[in-house]
């Protein structure tokens, strides 16, 4: 059995987009669209860059859209719209249809190798497909993968930030209570750095929208030793994320 259950759908248009239910629903519309949007999962990563580069909140949104008034090039972040897959690849499509065209998820990840610790900086470079969304979207695959110009401009911001991130690759699960301890050491003998609920779909939405992504990660709660560990350095893991969406920022920056 395979995901989706209907033959060929990959070879057929949706019945409808999120740009048709845009135009049904004007009252959504963001003012001034900026064309580069943070995806984070995270409180605190909304609350840093809304207060570091002067956030301003939509009036209406499926969780809360900041419109980063400080930055740059024009750049928003969006989060409080829950978490997974599903929840991360609306928000996606309802934004690209509102016209963002580059995102970058900026989150907490948990930790999968012997020498990860609270707070390294994962950069990630492709995502196992261990969840439904994305093969609504890509054709049965075990990867999906970034944008590559954009991984490496986020790689280039935070080197030139003096950071020494980690790239590789990420489990992505729609299941996060059923990690099972076979499936733990399987994916980390497979060289998985992390397991996360959403990059996976967010590459394959963004691949077959046409619309670059990225994602980087900082370590959170770990699964090494084949063991959960959640009693983490917390001042690490948000460092962590601060220094994620400042090199996201400077990505965007970069063209």
């Amino acid at each position: 059995m395979t995901i989706p259950h209907y033959p060929d759908k990959h070879g057929h248009p949706a019945a409808f987009s999120a740009a048709d239910v845009a135009r049904h629903n004007p009252r959504l519309a963001i003012p001034d669209m900026p064309a580069n949007v943070i995806i984070t999962f995270q409180q605190h990563t909304l609350q840093y860059l809304t207060r570091q580069y002067k956030g301003r909140q939509a009036e209406r949104f499926f969780g809360e859209f900041h419109t980063l008034r400080g930055a740059r090039v024009p750049t928003g972040v969006v989060g409080n719209f829950g978490i997974g897959a599903p929840a991360a690849v609306f928000v996606l499509e309802w934004l690209a249809a509102l016209g963002a065209r580059r995102f970058i998820i900026v989150g907490f990840a948990g930790g999968m190798q012997e020498t990860l610790n609270a707070g390294d900086l994962i950069l990630c470079d492709r995502a196992l497909r261990d969840e439904g969304t994305s093969h609504h979207y890509l054709p049965p695959q075990v990867f999906a993968r970034p944008d590559a110009a954009l991984t490496t401009r986020l790689a280039e911001a935070l080197t030139a930030a003096g950071l020494t991130p980690l790239t590789g690759p990420s489990w992505t699960t729609d299941a996060p209570f059923r990690e099972t301890l076979p499936e733990i050491d399987h994916y980390s003998r497979m060289g998985m750095f992390t397991v996360e609920m959403e990059a996976a779909a967010v590459f394959a939405a963004g691949e077959f929208l046409g619309i670059p992504c990225a994602a980087a990660f900082s370590v959170g709660d770990s699964l090494k030793d084949g063991r959960w560990q959640v009693d983490f350095d917390r001042a690490a893991m948000h460092r962590g994320l601060e220094q994620l969406a400042d090199a996201a920022m400077q990505a965007f920056e970069a063209g």
